[in-house]
């Protein structure tokens, strides 16, 4: 997941930092 995050473009690569914090805080 780290080593393809900087190919993302930002907006998407936001939405899947905010998506791992939520799965964090789920468990």
């Amino acid at each position: 997941m780290l080593g393809w995050g900087h190919k993302l473009p930002a907006s998407t690569n936001l939405k899947m930092c905010l998506f791992t914090l939520m799965m964090k805080q789920n468990l």
